[in-house]
Formats: C-alpha cells, sequence, structure tokens
C-alpha cells in the first residue's frame, strides 16, 4: 500500500510540472545591489522566473528575449516606486547543471525621489473630496509610489462624481527633479456643473410592475445623480428578484427640466416624485438616467435529483419547484416546492432505521408591502427526516 501511494505521488508530479525535455529552465535568479526594494517584489513582474518544484504548476522555460524585456521591466519597476536614477548595471546567465541556468541582474538603486509638493484643484466641493485631497497631501515627504498615487487619483475622480459633477475629469501631472531628487504632483479637475436627476426612461423587459420598480429605485426627480445612488437604485431593482441584469446610465436630458414627453417609442418614462433642490445649489444641470432591465421567466419549474452521504446516513432525492414572480400582478412572488426522497440509516448496507423522506412548502413575497422599502415574505413548510434514532414530522412557518 506503501509503495502504491509513493507511486502514484511520483506520477502527480510528473503530471503537475512535466515540461519540454529539451527546454532549459532557471536554477536561480538573483537581483544585486537592491537595498531598497525587496527581491520577491522585483521578480514578481518578470517572465523569467526560477524552475517550479510546486505540484500542479507550470514549468516555465528560460529566454532570452523574454529576459532582455525583463531588464527593462526592472527599470520601469524601480521608477514606478520612486528611483528615477536606478540604473541597470549588467546581467549575466551562467550554466548550473544539465539544461539549467543561473540568471544574475545587478542594479544600482540611486537616492529615492521624495514627494515635495502636491497640488490639487479644486479640493473643497465636499467633504469626500477634501478628505481625499488631505490624504494625496499626506503623501508630501514620501518616496513616489505611482500604484498609490494612481489609487488616490481615480479616489479624487470618483468623490467628484460622488459630489454630483458627473461630467468630471482628472488630469494629473508628476513633475520630477531628478538633481534634487524631489518629486512635485498636480491634479487638477475639470468639474462642471452639478447633475440633478430629471427622468428616468426604461428599456429592456419592463413591460410590468414600473410603480414598484420606481418605488424600489427610490429615485426622484431634483436628487443628485452620484455613482453611489445609481449601484444603490440597481440593487433595490435587482432585490425584486424578477431581472437577471439591471444597470442604470446616465445620459443628457435634451427636454427642459419639467417636461414629461417621451419621444423615444421603445422607451417608458417614469413620473418620478419630487425632491426639492438645495437652496445653496450652484450652476447645474439637468440630467436623464436610462435603467436597462432583462426580465427572468415570469414562471419557471426546475426539476432536479442527487444522492446524499455523511457520517451517519445516506440520502437519494428528487426535488421539483415551481414559481410565478407576477402572482396576481405587482410582483408577487409564489413559489411551492416539494422534495421526495429516501433515507438509509446508517448505510445502505445496514437498514437498521430507513424509509421515506421528503419536503413540501409554499412561499409569497410582497415587495413594497406599506412602504416601497419593506418587502413582506412568509412561507409555511412541513419535513419528514431522519435522524440517528428516530423518524420525526416538522412543520414550520415563517414571516
Amino acid at each position: 500500500m506503501k509503495s502504491f501511494g509513493a507511486l502514484l505521488f511520483s506520477l502527480t508530479l510528473l503530471v503537475s510540472c512535466g515540461h519540454d525535455k529539451n527546454a532549459v529552465y532557471v536554477k536561480d535568479l538573483n537581483i544585486v545591489g537592491n537595498e531598497e526594494l525587496g527581491d520577491g517584489a522585483i521578480k514578481d513582474g518578470l517572465a523569467t522566473q526560477e524552475l517550479c518544484w510546486v505540484p500542479f504548476t507550470n514549468r516555465i522555460p528560460f529566454d532570452e528575449l523574454s529576459l532582455q524585456r525583463d531588464l527593462s521591466r526592472v527599470e520601469a519597476f524601480y521608477r514606478d516606486h520612486g528611483f528615477f536614477q536606478a540604473q541597470l548595471l549588467s546581467h549575466k546567465v551562467t550554466e548550473a547543471g544539465e539544461k539549467r541556468v543561473a540568471v544574475s541582474i545587478e542594479v544600482k538603486e540611486g537616492p529615492p525621489h521624495l514627494i515635495r509638493k502636491v497640488t490639487v484643484e479644486p479640493w473643497n466641493l465636499s467633504s469626500d473630496v477634501e478628505s481625499v485631497a488631505k490624504a494625496l497631501r499626506k503623501l508630501e515627504g514620501h518616496r513616489f509610489d505611482r500604484e498609490k498615487y494612481v489609487r488616490l487619483k481615480e479616489d479624487y475622480r470618483l468623490a467628484l462624481l460622488n459630489a454630483g459633477y458627473c461630467e468630471s475629469s482628472v488630469t494629473g501631472q508628476v513633475r520630477v527633479y531628478r538633481d534634487e531628487d524631489a518629486v512635485e504632483l498636480e491634479l487638477t479637475a475639470k468639474v462642471g456643473p452639478q447633475c440633478f436627476l430629471g427622468g428616468v426612461l426604461m428599456r429592456g423587459d419592463v413591460d410590468i410592475g414600473a410603480d414598484i420598480i420606481l418605488r424600489h429605485s427610490q429615485l426622484k426627480r431634483g436628487m443628485l445623480v452620484t455613482p453611489n445612488i445609481l449601484k444603490k437604485s440597481e440593487r433595490g431593482v435587482y432585490s425584486l428578484g424578477l431581472f437577471s441584469m439591471v444597470r442604470l446610465e446616465i445620459n443628457e436630458r435634451e427636454e427642459e427640466a419639467d417636461t414629461t414627453i417621451l419621444k423615444d417609442s421603445d422607451s417608458k418614462l417614469l413620473v418620478l416624485p419630487e425632491k426639492p433642490l438645495p437652496e445653496d445649489v450652484g450652476p447645474h444641470k439637468w440630467v436623464n438616467v436610462t435603467l436597462y432591465a432583462q426580465k427572468k421567466p415570469l414562471r419557471e419549474f426546475t426539476v432536479g435529483g442527487g444522492v446524499g452521504f455523511d457520517r451517519s446516513s445516506q440520502q437519494a432525492r428528487l426535488k421539483a419547484s415551481w414559481s410565478n414572480r407576477n402572482f396576481f400582478g405587482g410582483l408577487r412572488t409564489f413559489s411551492v416546492h416539494g422534495v421526495a426522497g429516501y433515507t438509509f440509516l446508517p448505510a445502505v448496507w445496514d437498514r437498521r432505521l430507513s424509509g421515506p423522506s421528503g419536503e413540501v412548502g409554499v412561499s409569497f413575497i410582497q415587495p413594497g408591502f406599506l412602504d416601497p422599502a419593506l418587502t413582506l415574505a412568509s412561507s409555511a413548510t412541513y419535513m419528514l427526516a431522519f435522524e440517528e434514532a428516530f423518524q420525526y414530522h416538522a412543520p414550520q412557518g415563517r414571516v
């Protein structure tokens, strides 16, 4: 038995780390001269990799052309981490056994470039925008890190969008002063007017339940249009369980703010509840939001089966369910399910306590019950099941 296990393990290693017999592999990959940046961080971005020994991983053959590209990647890696004067001094490829080579890359890091000034304009349009601007200014005195800079730049753009400036765009400049080992960052935003919701157009499979869809979206005419609000509205509509896909997109409103005429015959225009604009509102514009939805089948029947095993029993079961997602209108969901099976205790070959088992149940979901944000869910089930020493009946109900 032990010899069989050893053979199986050897075959696993052979299959998982199988490789071309004529290929040459890297036995050792060494980075020399790096003091600030670790070997692992540098190696992770290279195509040249050391020979694998872990099962179920690929072995990457040595390739001279890939190594030449990796040399450029090393210099770029140092620039992205604030070493703009880093130099690649040399590289060596030496034999390290049969069809094995050792690769050595020598670098000179040079001094790190510190951020001495960060300029963000504008920075005081909202608390979130101000918070991101402060985080950017905290970079002063620290070594430049491109990944962190790009992430904060994107955070700044999202903060502007979530302040209602739906046309915002951000440009950034990184000024490098090599002789002074310094970096200056400048982020400038093209803000534009704040965007307020004028209307909602519905496209796709939205031929039922428009009022309930609107209530669950919680959209109101005159509210700020932001990514966070649109995502919250998408989640609200999706929670109805009626759609397989829900997406909200901004499109510029061509009509006046109080217009209710719909020019597109393929869409539905929802009549939104009103929300007054803030008294101190500045330059602003009205935009429409288009809701795209793909509807699930209103009526669905499923059937399936399976077997189950655990420490104390085995089971064979069949399951069937039927649901109606627009039960008597109003996007109510009514479903019925049943499970029929046979349980063997403790095992198929030892039927000390065996017999039929199963479950039947019904459920009902009413969206917008008393309040748009409130959903009524109720269910009733009856179970016939087995435990190790007894059979039991279990009626259950939930609201």
